[in-house]
């Protein structure tokens, strides 16, 4: 897959299918080498994601250093990426991962950086989904009073209603059926 995708010369594109290899990786037992395939992907903000991806699997994997300094970098790596409807989602990616490392006051940070920036989207249609992910993650992190104050602050019904069915399904995941 890894030479498949090597083939594909637009950045952006290969970073895009670089994406999904890299977790895998990591995650069949090899992060070392996922990690340094996600550092030649050379479009920021694919690479951001790549990170964000290793710092999951490393979450997950019980390596919270090698998760903190991969969110680290990842977030370093927003800050290249200007559009608020593209760094939003990136940022609220880098919650999860934090949160499962076993540092949610870093996540609920981040969490505050990706809602600021989720605020100044102007198209209700792009705001509502990532204010939908973003309360998704605090709930996961361990806030659900803030996820669901924020889920109810998406102003269209159309919007509110999934923004919050994804809320209770993330706080039952979650561990706490019971306030779901």
């Amino acid at each position: 897959a890894e030479a498949l995708a090597r083939t594909i010369t637009d950045p952006g594109d290969q970073g895009r299918v670089l994406i999904g290899l890299v977790p895998a990786i990591a995650r069949a037992g090899d992060p070392d080498r996922a990690e340094a395939l996600a550092r030649t992907i050379t479009d920021p903000g694919e690479q951001a994601w790549a990170l964000t991806g290793l710092a999951t699997a490393a979450a997950e994997a019980e390596d919270p250093d090698r998760a903190y300094r991969l969110a680290a970098d990842a977030v370093a790596l927003t800050q290249i990426i200007w559009e608020p409807a593209e760094r939003a989602p990136a940022l609220t990616g880098l919650v999860t991962a934090i949160a499962q490392a076993g540092d949610p006051d870093r996540a609920y940070r981040l969490a505050a950086d990706a809602e600021a920036l989720a605020r100044t989207i102007t198209d209700p249609g792009t705001q509502a989904p990532a204010l939908t992910r973003l309360a998704a993650a605090i709930a996961e992190a361990g806030d659900p009073d803030h996820a669901e104050t924020l889920a109810r602050t998406i102003t269209d019904p159309g919007e509110q209603a999934p923004a919050l069915t994804g809320l209770v399904i993330a706080i039952a995941e979650a561990g706490d059926p019971d306030h779901a």
